[in-house]
């Protein structure tokens, strides 16, 4: 089992407390459509969707969902808290880096899921299959971590208190090549158990580097899902809007 299948069908439900979507998560989904200029009842690919908390919320408010992720945990998850309203929901397994769809695709949601990849040039590979699966100038939002603002807020150590697990978790940034590494030990009821989590950070250049090499063009930061402005030293997330092209 890789660091990720373990961090991600075991850690992450024991570190997170995973609520069914909340009023906030389908304002934010409402934003998403906004500033994608998504139209009216677009097919939308929630692209690591985890449990599932934005596309329930993209779904509430007009659109056809695809939620894949890599995670059968989560994805259970997001099967067993979907409300009635929004059965039409399609959930599915897959590889970020091959997506098992065709190009059919209005708007690719991808929210907090970049980055993580073992190897050089994975990003771009999944870039690349984003781009296959959307309609020619079919649209991209991205949330991303903002390695600038990371780099000056870094801290070696976290302590995260919830109700019932303690979890600590000891930082590594490899500033030079953007890499994160977590070694992450979460204390509950069933004992002590150790997790890894690994992932890629962007700054915003890079992010649209990558963007354009994969031939998507028009690429937009934001300091928010309603669109504020994006500043490299103050924002704490990237939040990037960018279309297909042939």
């Amino acid at each position: 089992m890789t660091w990720r299948d373990r961090y991600f069908e075991v850690g992450y439900l024991k570190r997170w407390q995973l609520a069914a979507s909340s009023q906030a998560q389908v304002d934010e989904a409402e934003a998403f459509l906004v500033l994608t200029e998504a139209g009216h009842n677009p097919l939308i690919l929630d692209l690591g969707c985890g449990h599932g908390r934005y596309s329930v919320g993209l779904a509430r408010v007009g659109a056809r969902v695809v939620g894949l992720d890599g995670s059968r945990a989560l994805l259970q998850r997001a099967q067993s808290q979907m409300p009635d309203a929004v059965r039409s929901i399609v959930w599915l397994r897959g590889d970020l880096r091959s997506l098992p769809l065709r190009c059919a695709f209005d708007v690719v949601v991808m929210i907090d899921a970049f980055g993580y990849f073992d190897a050089e040039g994975e990003d771009a590979v999944c870039l690349g299959e984003i781009r296959r699966v959307l309609k020619p100038g079919g649209r991209l939002f991205m949330r991303n971590p903002n390695a600038t603002w990371l780099h000056h807020h870094f801290e070696p150590r976290q302590d995260e208190h919830r109700d019932g697990p303690s979890i600590a978790i000891e930082n590594t940034f490899d500033v030079e090549r953007r890499w994160i590494d977590q070694r992450i030990t979460i204390r509950d009821v069933d004992g002590v158990e150790k997790f890894r989590r690994r992932a890629r950070i962007y700054t915003s250049g890079e992010l649209e580097t990558l963007l354009t090499a994969a031939r998507f063009a028009g690429t937009v930061h934001y300091g928010n899902a309603e669109g504020a402005e994006f500043h490299e030293q103050d924002s704490g997330r990237i939040f990037t809007v960018c279309r297909a092209i042939e």
